[in-house]
């Protein structure tokens, strides 16, 4: 398999970065497989144009205002599929949906996630980040085999280090440790 150079960008509004993604396209050496995240548009606004415009193929799953992933790509993928597949329903599907795309290219699986937040542990989204990450996994053990070329990738919704977050100091708090 040659080399393929792959990126991801949570845009938090695909449209609004426009300007932004057309300046790093240019200047990048380009990408052969671009991820995003956070696309925060439905469908039928996705600015397919601007990137097939540039040589890219897109897939994209969105809704307004929040969510939404694409995998945009200079050759189009084999397969691709939008959700966890996993046939659990709990009424979040519409949101799941526009938070994990699956691309296959030839012997390559690209998982692009935008994985819910987590907030605080006593948070009741907590165990429904844990759950959404276990499901995930388990999208990868019925879809992939461990012999299988995969990369994960995405928004984690994971802020470790004062790097990983835009404003280090509107992010602490005395329970730093239980943040996701």
């Amino acid at each position: 398999m040659p080399d393929i150079k792959i990126a991801t960008f949570n845009v938090n509004s695909v449209k609004s970065r426009l300007p932004l993604l057309e300046g790093w396209l240019a200047h990048s050496g380009a990408p052969d497989i671009l991820c995003l995240q956070e696309t925060k548009c439905r469908d039928e606004e996705f600015p397919s144009a601007f990137f097939e415009g540039r040589g890219y193929r897109c897939v994209y799953k969105g809704m307004k205002s929040y969510n939404g992933v694409a995998v945009i790509s200079r050759e189009a993928p084999d397969e691709f599929e939008f959700g966890l597949c996993d046939g659990e329903e709990d009424g979040r599907e519409e949101s799941e949906n526009a938070r994990v795309v699956r691309a296959r290219f030839g012997p390559l699986t690209v998982l692009n996630t935008y994985i819910p937040q987590g907030k605080e542990i006593d948070n009741p989204d907590y165990p429904y980040k844990l759950r959404f990450i276990a499901r995930v996994r388990g999208l990868l053990e019925r879809k992939c085999t461990p012999e299988d070329r995969v990369v994960w990738l995405g928004d984690l919704n994971v802020a470790p280090t004062d790097i990983d977050v835009t404003n280090p100091k509107n992010k602490k708090s005395t329970s730093a440790s239980t943040k996701t």
